[in-house]
């Protein structure tokens, strides 16, 4: 659900389009999804965004603001060099990225209109922002996904965001380490992309403060924090994950929420052993994120004001 490209630095500047008008038209199309579903790849150990940076005065006006909104929003993601030498023009450039390719998959690469015709003609992974929205891998940016409802389909389509994500957020009213279909969740919670970071992302459940059917709605904090802590504190804390569980009065849909997309989980986190059984997940657009983020903020009293507590 969230894709991560590498864009040639020769992108941005105006002089690699036919005129100064077709490079507003294409980097003003390419803005908005990199902004809502994507990560780019900053190549060489994160020289790509400085040479991008010290050509400023050749790049184009629109290209200079969606550089500072992808860094603003972190969708500029490191990665490391796979050369010694910091690559020094346009074919150095896309030599690192498909080094880099090879090393961990992208989901396509965007390189300039002279590029694509001369070096990678055949190439599907290759696309030029010129024809990029008749280009496959663009068009595959699926806005829902069914998947099974295990625990390792759900780690297979959020290992982008377990890599990458600064905040994450599950929010599932019934969530209970100590019920059985829960019992994988924690698997989510200390994956290995999560445990081998340096900088571990903000880890946060959202869930109702009562137990059972709902008929007795009084809060019940001091029973749940006693399953987390029992079934997840240990987890945690070798995994030098810390986490942050929110109690609401009430509430009833399932979302992920994150720093880079925001998800509609529709039958919750929970797995089960009937390989039938699917969920279905939808991404939401930027703005239903960012009011998502709003609603389930500690300060937020749509659902009323929130207990909580700590663990891991």
């Amino acid at each position: 659900m969230l894709s991560e490209f590498a864009l040639s630095p020769a992108i941005f500047r105006t002089a690699s389009y036919e005129s100064s008008a077709v490079a507003d038209l294409c980097l003003r199309s390419l803005g908005p999804p990199l902004l809502e579903d994507c990560i780019v790849r900053n190549l060489h150990g994160g020289d790509w965004l400085r040479v991008i940076q010290e050509q400023r005065d050749s790049l184009h006006p629109k290209a200079k603001e969606l550089i500072k909104k992808l860094e603003k929003q972190g969708r500029l993601v490191n990665h490391e060099a796979m050369v010694a030498t910091c690559p020094a023009c346009e074919v150095e450039w896309e030599n690192e990225t498909f080094s880099s390719h090879e090393q961990s998959a992208l989901a396509g690469m965007i390189f300039t209109r002279e590029s694509k015709a001369i070096r990678h003609s055949g190439e599907s992974l290759v696309a030029c922002p010129e024809t990029l929205s008749t280009s496959d891998f663009w068009k595959d940016r699926s806005c829902s996904r069914r998947i099974p409802r295990s625990i390792d389909a759900y780690c297979k389509l959020l290992e982008p965001l377990l890599r990458h994500a600064n905040w994450i957020a599950y929010m599932d009213p019934h969530l209970d380490p100590s019920e059985r279909r829960y019992h994988d969740f924690i698997e989510l919670l200390t994956h290995p992309h999560l445990t081998a970071r340096h900088s571990k992302p903000n880890m946060e459940v959202h869930r109702v403060a009562w137990l059972g059917d709902g008929r007795d709605k009084s809060p019940r904090k001091a029973d749940i924090e006693e399953k987390f802590r029992k079934e997840w504190s240990a987890r945690l804390e070798h995994s030098g994950i810390t986490l942050k569980v929110f109690l609401w009065p009430d509430f009833h849909d399932r979302f992920l929420a994150s720093n880079l997309l925001g998800l509609n989980w529709s039958n919750g986190f929970d797995t089960t052993t009937d390989t039938n059984a699917r969920v279905t997940v939808g991404r939401l657009s930027r703005g239903d994120s960012d009011d998502l983020q709003l609603e389930f903020s500690e300060n937020s009293k749509r659902h009323g004001t929130p207990l909580g507590f700590t663990i891991g």
